[in-house]
């Protein structure tokens, strides 16, 4: 019986810490890593770490009455074998891209939805949200986008320029200067 009790104890001092850890990230992503290595597993924790993201294990059990407290039912049905969490980080798109980096080297880790800035999404959205240009790549490519009719118009003056200094040259030779 006092076994029984402590495992009691320890399953709601596990939900208790998942519950706050999920307060403190919202954004999730859950996958099945049936198959995954010991070594994979921290390279896989190694790759989230440039986002602040986390990768972690925990009973489906507890997953499940965490989920179901935070209004995430639909997340519980993907409750099924060894699932992992990984929490969204600081950056939620490059831990998407982290996943289907490592998921492309890796089947054994297969993505299967997840909840980010307060929608549930599957896992062909994440793959899309994955495929999206980071937010250094959108400030190039602004930059460029910018830049490009500028400097159009800096050619274009700079050959009227030209064109005038040309007329103003053979002006004055004709005029034997």
């Amino acid at each position: 019986m006092e076994k029984e009790k402590r495992i009691g104890e320890w399953k709601e001092l596990m939900i208790k810490e998942f519950t706050d850890i999920f307060n403190k990230d919202k954004n999730m992503y859950l996958s099945n890593f049936t198959g995954l290595k010991s070594e994979e597993m921290n390279e896989l924790r190694r790759s989230l770490e440039s986002s602040s993201a986390k990768y972690i294990v925990v009973k489906n059990s507890i997953a499940k009455v965490v989920l179901e407290n935070a209004g995430l039912s639909d997340l519980v049905k993907m409750l099924n074998g060894g699932i992992g969490i990984t929490l969204g980080g600081k950056d939620p798109i490059n831990t998407a891209k982290t996943l289907a980096r490592f998921g492309k080297g890796h089947t054994s880790l297969k993505t299967l939805g997840g909840y980010l800035d307060g929608e549930l999404i599957d896992a062909t959205r994440i793959k899309y949200i994955a495929s999206l240009p980071s937010r250094q790549e959108l400030i190039a490519k602004t930059v460029y986008v910018i830049k490009a009719p500028l400097s159009g118009f800096v050619g274009v003056l700079s050959n009227t320029l030209k064109k005038f200094v040309y007329v103003v040259q053979a002006i004055k030779e004709k005029q034997g200067g």
